[in-house]
Order: C-alpha cells, then structure tokens, then sequence
C-alpha cells in the first residue's frame, strides 16, 4: 500500500490555468489524504521533518563526497553545491559513462549517465548519483563497486593506449 500526496507552491498567476487542468484530469489524491497531510504541514510535523531529513541527506552528501574524493579522486571530478539530492560528477577523458553505468547495473546500482542527459555535440561523461535513500553502510558499498568499475574501465584504456 501506498500514500501518494502532493502539494504545490505556484505563483498567482498560473492558479486559474492550474484549476482548469484538475477540473480536466481530476484529483487522483481522496479527500481524507488530503486533509490528513494539510493537518501534518498545519500542525508544523512537516518541518519538524524536513529539519530532520535535510540534517540526514548533509551527512549522507558530505559522506558520498569524501569517498569521492578518497577512492576517485584520480578520475572523477565534482563539486559541492551543499543542496540537491544528487552528486554530479565528471569523468576523467577516456571513461565512458555509459558503460559504467551498464556495468554498475549489472551488479544492482543504479546510477545516471550524464551524457544521456545532453543534445547536440558537447556531450561530457559523467555520473548522476543519488545518495539519499542509502544509509552510511549502502553509500560505503556502491563507493566500492563504483570504484572497481571505474578502476577497471581505467586500466583497460590505459592498455589500449599502448
């Protein structure tokens, strides 16, 4: 089972253009969900947990990022913008980000390729990864597979190059 709640913050002009879509397509939230979540953001528990997971999804970046900068710092780039729930990182030339990201599939992470992002021919090789649904333990693991399948990709262009 599943709750699936939304709430939306708009500028006043697009209000009237917003109604008339939900009059068209319909609320899909019932009416007890609804209630339900305006009295979690009245009574303040929705900032208490915003507080709570925004201090949570910090340590997760700011532990992502020092492994980061640990175990790649040889092949990837990035940088910490303190916001967002994803790291972007980019890739040392001669990786592919494709590639990673189907190996690293194989093994059970999921993680974004930045090229499949990009139109036209400035395409750059990088990485999208998420870190908020892991806890410390899961980020350490997906480091370590990550890191093997970059490591490995790596070596393998080195040895065509010579």
């Amino acid at each position: 089972m599943s709750l699936r709640l939304a709430y939306l913050i708009m500028p006043a002009a697009l209000i009237a253009e917003f109604r008339q879509t939900l009059a068209r397509f319909g609320v899909k939230a019932a009416l007890p969900c609804q209630r339900a979540l305006a009295d979690f953001i009245d009574n303040g528990d929705f900032y208490r947990h915003i507080r709570r997971v925004r201090r949570i999804y910090a340590d997760r970046r700011r532990l992502l990022l020092e492994l980061l900068q640990q175990k790649l710092s040889r092949h990837v780039r990035f940088q910490d913008h303190q916001a967002g729930m994803q790291v972007c990182v980019r890739l040392a030339p001669g990786l592919d980000d494709q590639a990673i990201a189907a190996q690293a599939l194989e093994q059970g992470l999921q993680i974004s390729p930045l090229s499949s992002h990009y139109v036209g021919s400035n395409v750059q090789q990088g990485l999208l990864l998420g870190f908020c649904p892991f806890d410390e333990s899961e980020i350490c693991a997906n480091i370590d597979v990550l890191s093997d399948i970059i490591e490995a990709q790596a070596r393998a262009r080195q040895r065509e190059r010579r």
